[in-house]
């Protein structure tokens, strides 16, 4: 009789980092409101158990560094806060992520930030809306630079400004905007450092809604004729995209002009046949109106005489 014993092939163990090919990458630091927001990308087949963040706190004229202190968070989060930031003080912060088997993978290169000085939130920030702008203004201060930012929704705001580089000047006009949309707008003076992440300040914030101010071009063209038993006026048509119609007056010659239309009319032509019964000399004007909510009215026509007998 034969027996046949199978033969396993054994095999080395795999090394940690093979288990865990993880490497943190194409990380992001942002200090902003006295805090330091971290934000990371992983390379790597298996997603983390939990992120290790390491940060370490020294004195900025101190030779050694004064503490270490480590956070964790889940795997499935790539953003970290840091809320207690100290003026006066240098950080360093290094990412690394942990696999279920509490593996470490490849910590990512360290990220210093530098706080010298917290600046502060900009003060007396104006926003004054004109046609399809936002006059933006707000108190200087030498020492910093500023950063504008706009957003559709109150303390929602991008992380890129509206404008390229910084500002060091305390005026910005925000042109192309859409008339009627209200906007909301946040000022951060900024501390611009060369080796380390610039520092904003605290958010100054306004909001500012654009309007039509511009008034539709002065009617022209217009005649009036007695036609039957009644006064025919007619003129040319405006060319204003946004109008609405016009308003017709009368007067007495050298009087105070009497309002036709209680509300703008669309035709180019009106028909007045309560002066044919008052009889006598008459003047008549035209204006313009366009349909912005503050009803801009543009100025009245030339007079255009008229006698009924």
């Amino acid at each position: 009789m034969m027996v046949l014993f199978a033969c396993g092939i054994k095999k080395p163990p795999e090394p940690p980092e093979k288990l865990f090919p993880f490497k943190v990458k194409d990380y992001f630091i942002r200090v902003r409101d006295n805090c330091a927001e971290l934000k990371w990308t992983y390379d790597g087949k298996n997603p983390p158990e939990k992120f290790r963040i390491q940060r370490i706190e020294q004195a900025i004229d101190a030779g050694a560094f004064s503490s270490e202190q480590a956070f964790e968070m889940a795997g499935n989060e790539n953003f970290f806060k840091d809320c207690s930031l100290k003026q006066g003080f240098l950080y360093g912060y290094q990412m690394s992520g942990i696999s279920r088997a509490g593996f470490a993978g490849e910590p990512s290169k360290t990220i210093w930030v530098n706080v010298p000085r917290i600046p502060p939130t900009p003060e007396n920030f104006q926003a004054v809306p004109g046609d399809k702008f936002v006059d933006l203004s707000w108190s200087a201060d030498p020492d910093f630079g500023y950063n504008l930012y706009r957003s559709d929704t109150p303390e929602q705001f991008p992380e890129k400004p509206i404008h390229p580089g910084t500002l060091k000047q305390t005026k910005y006009s925000d042109i192309g905007l859409d008339n009627g949309k209200k906007y909301y707008y946040c000022v951060r003076a900024v501390i611009l450092q060369k080796d380390y992440p610039a520092i904003e300040s605290r958010c100054a914030e306004q909001s500012a809604t654009p309007v039509d101010l511009i008034a539709p071009s002065t009617p022209r063209g217009l005649v009036a004729v007695v036609s039957g038993k009644a006064v025919v006026l007619r003129w040319f048509q405006n060319p204003e995209p946004d109008l609405l119609g016009y308003m017709v007056y009368r007067r007495r010659p050298g009087g105070t002009w009497e309002k036709l239309t209680p509300e703008p009319i669309k035709e180019r032509e009106y028909l007045d046949k309560q002066a044919f019964r008052l009889k006598g000399a008459f003047e008549y004007a035209v204006s313009a109106v366009d349909n912005a909510p503050r009803r801009n009215q543009s100025r009245l026509s030339h007079p255009e005489p008229i006698s009924i007998p």
